[in-house]
Order: C-alpha cells, then sequence, then structure tokens
C-alpha cells in the first residue's frame, strides 16, 4: 500500500491505511510515507467497531497480505458492501473466487496502484467488483454455519447453526452507520475522501 501510494498522484482520493505495525521498523516507514504523501494517512491500530464503521463508508478496501489464511476483513468489507481489491495469494483466492476480478499479484505496486486509479475513473468496473462481492456474502455464511457445526462435533448444519452464521456474517450487511465527519485534520494530515482501508503494513 505504501508503494502503491508513492506510485500514483492520487489514487481512489487517497487511502487511509489501519493497523498496527508488525515490527517498528515497518511502523517508521508508514511515518515516511504518509510525511512524503499527503494523500495517504496511517491511523496505526484503530478499534475494531471504529475499523467497521470505516470500511463501511468506504469505496473499497486494499487487502494487500503477502501469505494469510482467510482474513475476517475480508469478511467483513464483503458483508459490509465494500468492494475489495485483494493480492492474489490462496487465501483471498479461496474467499473471492477465482474468477474475482479484483486482484494483484503480491508486491506488485504498480499492479495495486493500476487497479486503485481504474476504481477511481471507472465507476462501472468498480460497480461489477462490489456485484461480485455481493454474490460471496451468502457464501460465506453457508461455511460459517459449517463451521459451527464442526465446532459442536456435528457433521450437519442445523437451524441453529444457520441462525449464528446469519447473525455473525450476514447482520452487518443490514447496519447502517450514520455518516460522521472525518476528525479535523492536524498541522500535516490531510483528509481525503473516498477512503481505501487496509490492514496490513508489510506491503
Amino acid at each position: 500500500m505504501r508503494r502503491a501510494s508513492r506510485s500514483s498522484e492520487s489514487p481512489l482520493g487517497g487511502p487511509v491505511h489501519i493497523g498496527a505495525p508488525l515490527d517498528a521498523a515497518l511502523g517508521q516507514a508508514a511515518q515516511a510515507t504518509q510525511a512524503q504523501c499527503p494523500h495517504y494517512r496511517w491511523l496505526g491500530a484503530v478499534p475494531h467497531a471504529q475499523t467497521l464503521q470505516r470500511i463501511q463508508r468506504a469505496h473499497l478496501l486494499v487487502h494487500c497480505s503477502r501469505m494469510e489464511g482467510g482474513a475476517h476483513v475480508l469478511m467483513e468489507a464483503v458483508c459490509s458492501g465494500t468492494p475489495v481489491l485483494a493480492s492474489r495469494i490462496p487465501g483471498n483466492v479461496g474467499m473471492l473466487g477465482e474468477d474475482y476480478a479484483g486482484y494483484f499479484e503480491p508486491g506488485h505496486a504498480q499492479g495495486l496502484a493500476d487497479l486503485l486509479r481504474r476504481c477511481r475513473d471507472d465507476a462501472q468496473w468498480l460497480a461489477h467488483l462490489k456485484a461480485q462481492c455481493v454474490l460471496r456474502a451468502p457464501l460465506f455464511a453457508l461455511r460459517a454455519a459449517r463451521a459451527n457445526a464442526a465446532l459442536e462435533g456435528r457433521d450437519r448444519v442445523s437451524d441453529d447453526d444457520l441462525e449464528t452464521a446469519a447473525r455473525l456474517v450476514l447482520a452487518p450487511r443490514a447496519t447502517v452507520f450514520p455518516q460522521q465527519p472525518e476528525d479535523p485534520p492536524g498541522p500535516d494530515e490531510q483528509t481525503s475522501e473516498p477512503e481505501a482501508q487496509s490492514q496490513d503494513t508489510d506491503t
């Protein structure tokens, strides 16, 4: 995300980067990028409820992991109706599907920057990504129901499993947070809309 921010004058109005650094060096690199790229903001660790609100208000979520299983943040974005750009790694492909249009190669900053520009400039393509994500939400609910049954040692999904899955996976789609103004920018900070979210500080 940091390198993609440097590769574009203003990708999608400016990304907002959320996530604690994996080590001190990565945190320093994020701060340096913020100083060099006025349209990039790194917020560091943010409480989950606030992160979810930002995901729901965002036009786009960016997930830059190089190696990870099924990331919970992808499910939260998809179930919030927020389209996703994601690195093409097995965990992301397993959640979004082989034919999902919003992949970039892991570590390929220019590829991500190109997709961000396309999202900014091509409303029809951004709507296509959103439509693809909408179709994934029911599949996430089914997986959650099966997982809940497995945790209780059962092979068959019960009504209780489906109810639990609907509460955990589909309920966020019906939750609408009121629009809140962004915090006033500090002297060295520039607010930017629309927001793009990312959970990783290692790319």
